[in-house]
């Protein structure tokens, strides 16, 4: 199984919105890979500068992604 969170943290660094969702190792292709989607509720997030964080860690392999945005 694959452990995914997806964080969205605001300027101060606090999470405003925390996603976990688990995958299902069969689920994945040949080349160890496959789609992953999260919704992440823009509405729920004032005007301002955030942090999109996502995890994903299997076993004792961990790999993170991070990309800037901004609401407005």
């Amino acid at each position: 199984e694959v452990r995914v969170r997806a964080r969205v943290l605001d300027g101060q660094d606090r999470a405003r919105i925390d996603q976990v969702i688990t995958l299902s190792s069969d689920t994945f292709n040949a080349g160890r890979s496959r789609e992953c989607l999260l919704t992440i509720p823009l509405a729920r997030l004032a005007p301002g500068e955030y942090l999109l964080r996502v995890d994903a860690s299997a076993g004792g392999d961990q790999a993170t992604r991070q990309l800037r945005f901004r609401v407005q």
